[in-house]
């Protein structure tokens, strides 16, 4: 009897284990996604063109990563709150490259790009931003 109650405390504990592996895996199959493609139009002109996201970004963290994508020019990336009080987040960026920029956990961002225009052609400047929610508006 004593060896049947020690085997029925094992299956026991074996149980509670893998509830509890489970419900650790459980958010990161059913999280919200954090990492979103986005695509701002570039106006058409000479000179530098500002283009601004329709998306409105959420950190949720205190950092932003943004990617440009392959092929993308040179530019300057702001990040600018949808209340303006926190000022601007500001970096450079190029083809390839991610940056991070430190934020304010919470708050929303519309992406501004500041690039060379194509001249009489625009185009679309794509990014991977991680650690946000998105908003489309």
């Amino acid at each position: 009897m004593k060896k049947a109650i020690k085997e029925l405390n094992f299956q026991y504990l074996i149980a509670v284990i893998l509830v509890f592996f489970i419900a650790l895996s459980l958010p990161a199959c059913v999280g919200e996604q954090r990492t979103f493609e986005i695509s701002i139009r570039m106006p058409a002109g000479d000179g530098l063109v500002t283009g601004i996201s329709a998306e409105e970004v959420e950190a949720k963290s205190g950092t932003i990563s943004i990617t440009a994508a392959a092929g993308a020019p040179d530019a300057n990336i702001y990040l600018v709150s949808e209340n303006a009080t926190e000022g601007t987040a500001k970096t450079y960026i190029c083809s390839g490259m991610t940056v991070k920029l430190d934020v304010t956990k919470g708050t929303r961002y519309k992406i501004y790009i500041e690039a060379y225009g194509n001249g009489n052609v625009g185009y679309d400047y794509g990014l991977t931003v991680k650690n946000v929610g998105v908003r489309i508006q």
